[in-house]
């Protein structure tokens, strides 16, 4: 697992430092409202689906020169609940970062086109009051992959298109089995439990698929829409899926 990570991290470094060039870059800091619809399913809980709401922020910070250098961090939370129950019945916090390096690979006068290397981390646990009050449910993982980013010109106004998906990935899935056992509901028991039962993973095991695009109406405000889909397996236990809808609006300084 931490092979996994140096890999990832020192391959990205060494892209960045090969492709540094000495012009100035365009900087940008993006505080991002998230709003949005999220639906999930952990049958390592049971096949029931959870649907509610997901609200959030991310901070992003971006470098222009011909090619792209972004990095970002959010938090996201969610309420959600069963066909069986009153909302809301569950609670998930997730933490998630990601930086990527993309690189200028076509252009002409009203489109650039984006392709390059992303790692993405998402770190966080759901709640189910209802079903199982002893336990965290979580499906982490860190990964490196493939970005690309559609930068097209309308008039005065900009249309950004994102899209992210996985290679290689080191997960963290619970054990399946573990009703005669109470997790240990410290600090530092549950941030040692949401990294447990580490494996390595290509797409087959674990995927997302992260898209969406923001409207650019102005060098201060965007809106845009986002779309997620992630499923994880891990070797021992069953799967977990989540899709996710939302709003973005997007403050530029």
């Amino acid at each position: 697992m931490k092979a996994l990570f140096f890999l990832i991290l020192t391959s990205l470094i060494s892209i960045c430092y090969a492709q540094q060039n000495f012009d100035e870059p365009i900087k940008q800091n993006i505080i991002s409202i998230n709003l949005g619809q999220s639906q999930f399913k952990d049958e390592n809980l049971h096949p029931k689906v959870f649907r509610g709401l997901t609200f959030g922020a991310t901070y992003s910070h971006t470098k222009i020169r011909k090619n792209i250098s972004e990095y970002s961090t959010g938090l996201k939370m969610s309420l959600l609940n069963t066909a069986y129950e009153e909302f809301p019945s569950a609670l998930g916090i997730l933490v998630h970062g990601n930086y990527k390096y993309l690189f200028s690979v076509a252009t002409n006068e009203k489109l650039i086109f984006y392709l390059g290397l992303i790692n993405a981390l998402q770190y966080g646990t759901n709640a189910y009051f209802n079903w199982d009050e002893s336990h965290f449910y979580f499906a982490n993982y860190i990964s490196g992959g493939i970005g690309s980013r559609i930068n097209y010109r309308i008039g005065k106004y900009i249309l950004d298109f994102n899209l992210d998906i996985p290679i290689i990935s080191g997960i963290s899935r619970p054990k399946p089995n573990r009703q005669y056992k109470i997790d240990n509901m410290t600090f530092t028991g549950i941030m040692k439990n949401l990294s447990s039962n580490p494996e390595l993973a290509l797409p087959n095991k674990n995927f997302f698929l992260k898209t969406g695009f923001d409207f650019r109406f102005s060098t201060r405000l965007s809106v845009g829409y986002n779309f997620q889909y992630h499923f994880m397996r891990a070797n021992n236990g069953e799967p977990y899926q989540n899709i996710e809808h939302a709003i973005s609006y997007k403050f530029i300084f």
